[in-house]
C-alpha cells in the first residue's frame, strides 16, 4: 500500500496497483496478499470510469475467491464482470464470464442456474466463433451431469 498511497495521479495509481497484482500472482502470492491491491484498483477504475479495466480486475477477485474456494464470494464479482461485458460489448469476456458463472454456480450446487447459464454460453460461444470458450462450457456441462434435476 505505501508503494502507490502517495500517488497523486490516480491514472497512475490504478496503472502500479495493476503491476502489483501481476507481479503478487506471478510469484503465486495467497490470494490475501493480493485481494487487497486487486479490490483498491477496483475501486479506483470505477470511479474512474475504466471500464474494460475494472472488467479486468473484477475478474482477477473473482479467480482468487474462486481459487481460494470461496465460490460464493466469487459470484458476484462473476456477475458483475458478465453485466460489465455487455456493456462493453465484448462478446469474448461474456463468454469466459458466462462459463466462469456457469461452473461457479455448479459448485454452489445451483445446478439449474448453472445448465442455463452454460447453455448460454455455448450458443454465445459458437455464434462468436470461440470455439475453445465453447469448448470448455460444453465439458462443463457435461460434467453437471447427475447433478442435473437436484434441487437448488
Amino acid at each position: 500500500h505505501a508503494l502507490y498511497s502517495g500517488l497523486e495521479d490516480a491514472h497512475g495509481t490504478l496503472q502500479a496497483l495493476e503491476g502489483i497484482v501481476r507481479t503478487r500472482r506471478r510469484a503465486s502470492a495467497p490470494a490475501e496478499e493480493i485481494l487487497p491491491h486487486v479490490k483498491a484498483g477496483l475501486a479506483l477504475a470505477g470511479v474512474l470510469g475504466e471500464k474494460r479495466r475494472e472488467a479486468s480486475l473484477r475478474n482477477t477477485v473473482a479467480i482468487l475467491e474462486w481459487e481460494s474456494g470461496r465460490y460464493a464470494q466469487a459470484l458476484p464479482h462473476y456477475e458483475e464482470l458478465l453485466a460489465l461485458s455487455r456493456e462493453l460489448g465484448d462478446r469474448f469476456a461474456e463468454g469466459l464470464a458466462l462459463n466462469s458463472l456457469g461452473v461457479t454456480l455448479s459448485r454452489l450446487r445451483r445446478y439449474d442456474e448453472a445448465r442455463t447459464v452454460l447453455e448460454e454460453s455455448i450458443l454465445l460461444n459458437r455464434d462468436s466463433g470461440e470455439k475453445l470458450l465453447e469448448q470448455h462450457a460444453c465439458t462443463a456441462l457435461a460434467g453437471l451431469g447427475g447433478a442435473l434435476g437436484k434441487t437448488n
